[in-house]
C-alpha cells in the first residue's frame, strides 16, 4: 500500500472515530436530559400523561398563615400540600409499627377485607373482619402478600385507641372539626380507589410516604361515578386512575390530575368533593380529620358546598344517600317529613342546622332526582308536632340486607 493510500485510510478512519464520538456524546447528553426530566417529575407523571391524564403537581406551601390558608384554599376549594406546618411537632410523628403493636397489640380492630376487589370499588359489597391489632401489624411487618387483602382504615381514635387521641392535636388550619381524628395503617402497595368525601379533609403522614392524586369536583362526571345507590359514605369512580380506558370512558381523556408524594409531617388539604386516589409507597401510618368552614351563624360550610365548584358533586352525593334508602319500606314515610329529615341529616353530618333557604335547596335536589314535583310532597299530619322526624341514614360499610342478620346501618 502506497503512502497516499495509507494516509487516505487513516483520514477516513479518523473521520469515522470523530463521528462515533459525536454520536455517543449526543446520546449521553440526550439520555442525561431525559433522566433529569423524569426525576424532576412525579414517579408516574410521564406514564399518566401518556395514558390520558394531564398531570400537574399539587401546589406546595411552606407553613402558610391560617388566614392565608382559609382565604386562598379552604374557601376556594383549592388543594395544597403544607410543609413545615404544625403537624411536624405532633406526638404521632414518633409512632412506628412496632411501638403501636407493643402498646395496643391485644386491641380488637375492624379491618376492611379484600379492598382490591371490584365489588369494593363499585360500592356493592364491603367485608369487615375483626382481628387483634397485633395480627394485622404482623402481616405488614413480615411483608406478607396476604397483607394487601386487608386494610386498617378510618379507625376513630376516641373509640378504638383513646390513649392516642391527645397525640393528634387539632391543627390550627382546622376552623371547625366535623369528625375525627382517624388513623389509617396500610401495607406498602395498598391502593385506595378513587372516591370523594363530603367533608374537607387533612391527610397527614406519620410514617412512610403516600402518593396522592386529585381531580377537581367540576370533573366528577368525567370520571364516571358509580351508579346512584352504591353503598358507603363516599362515592367511588369507575375510571382507572393509573391507566384510563379512554374508549370505555372517553370523557376522562385529557383531564387534569394533580399529584404529589406526601412525606412524613406533611399535610395534604383535600377539599370536600375533590376526587382522590391514594397509594401507599411504603408501609404507612397516617391520620386525618374531616372538617369545614366556621361562621357565627354556623351555616358557612353548607353554603359553600351548595355553590360551584362543589355543588354538582354534592348533589350527586346527597342523591346517592337518597337512593341507598329508597328501596326501604320506611322511605315513603320519610318523604312526608322530607324537609325536616334533610335538616336533621345535615345537622348530624356537619353539625350545622341549615337555613330555611338551604333546606329548600336540598328538597329541590331530591325532588329532581325522584321526578316528583315539589308541590306533591305532602306533610304528614304530625309533621310539626313530631319531635324527631324519620332518619335519613347513610348505608355504609356495615350495612347488610335482612337475610344476613347483621346491622342495618354503618
Amino acid at each position: 500500500m502506497s503512502v497516499p493510500e495509507a494516509w487516505g485510510h487513516l483520514t477516513r478512519f479518523g473521520r469515522l472515530c470523530r463521528f462515533v464520538r459525536l454520536a455517543a456524546s449526543l446520546a449521553v447528553r440526550t439520555f442525561w436530559k431525559l433522566s433529569i426530566t423524569t426525576l424532576r417529575r412525579s414517579p408516574n407523571a410521564a406514564t399518566a400523561s401518556r395514558q390520558g391524564f394531564r398531570v400537574e403537581p399539587i401546589p406546595r406551601r411552606k407553613c402558610p398563615s391560617v388566614e392565608s390558608f382559609d382565604r386562598e384554599h379552604l374557601k376556594l376549594c383549592r388543594p395544597v400540600c403544607i410543609t413545615h406546618g404544625d403537624a411536624v411537632n405532633w406526638p404521632c410523628m414518633k409512632w412506628t409499627l412496632r411501638s403501636l403493636t407493643e402498646r395496643f397489640g391485644s386491641t380488637i380492630v375492624k379491618v376492611r377485607k379484600k379492598p382490591t376487589e371490584i365489588e369494593y370499588q363499585e360500592g356493592k359489597r364491603y367485608q369487615i373482619e375483626e382481628m387483634p391489632f397485633a395480627l394485622y401489624m404482623q402481616r405488614i411487618r413480615q411483608g406478607e402478600r396476604e397483607a394487601l387483602n386487608y386494610y386498617l382504615a378510618v379507625q376513630n381514635l376516641k373509640m378504638v385507641f383513646p390513649e392516642l387521641d391527645a397525640e393528634v392535636p387539632l391543627s390550627a388550619y382546622v376552623p371547625r372539626k366535623h369528625h375525627g381524628p382517624y388513623m389509617w395503617i396500610a401495607p406498602r402497595g395498598h391502593y385506595e380507589f378513587c372516591h370523594m368525601d363530603p367533608d374537607d379533609n387533612f391527610l397527614v403522614c406519620c410514617r412512610g410516604r403516600k402518593r396522592v392524586r386529585l381531580w377537581l369536583p367540576s370533573d366528577f362526571e368525567c370520571m364516571y361515578p358509580n351508579p346512584l345507590g352504591s353503598l358507603g359514605k363516599t362515592v367511588q369512580f369507575e375510571v382507572n386512575s393509573d391507566c384510563p380506558d379512554v374508549e370505555r370512558h372517553p370523557r376522562a381523556a385529557g383531564l387534569t390530575c394533580l399529584e404529589a408524594t406526601l412525606q412524613p409531617g406533611e399535610m395534604c388539604f383535600i377539599p370536600a368533593f375533590v376526587l382522590h386516589q391514594v397509594t401507599a409507597l411504603d408501609d404507612c401510618i397516617s391520620v386525618n380529620v374531616f372538617f369545614g368552614d366556621s361562621s357565627p351563624e354556623n351555616t358557612a360550610y353548607l353554603a359553600k358546598i351548595l355553590c360551584p365548584p362543589q355543588r354538582a358533586a354534592f348533589a350527586y352525593w346527597i342523591c346517592n344517600v337518597i337512593e341507598q334508602n329508597r328501596t326501604l319500606p320506611s322511605f315513603t314515610n320519610l318523604l312526608s317529613y322530607l324537609p325536616r329529615s334533610l335538616a336533621q341529616f345535615a345537622e348530624k353530618q356537619w353539625g350545622e342546622l341549615p337555613t330555611d333557604a338551604q333546606v329548600e335547596e336540598l328538597v329541590n335536589i331530591v325532588c329532581t332526582r325522584l321526578s316528583i314535583p315539589r308541590g306533591e310532597i305532602a306533610h304528614a299530619p304530625d309533621y310539626f308536632e313530631r319531635k324527631h322526624p324519620p332518619q335519613l341514614k347513610i348505608r355504609g360499610l356495615l350495612f347488610r340486607d335482612s337475610k344476613s342478620g347483621g346491622p342495618k346501618t354503618s
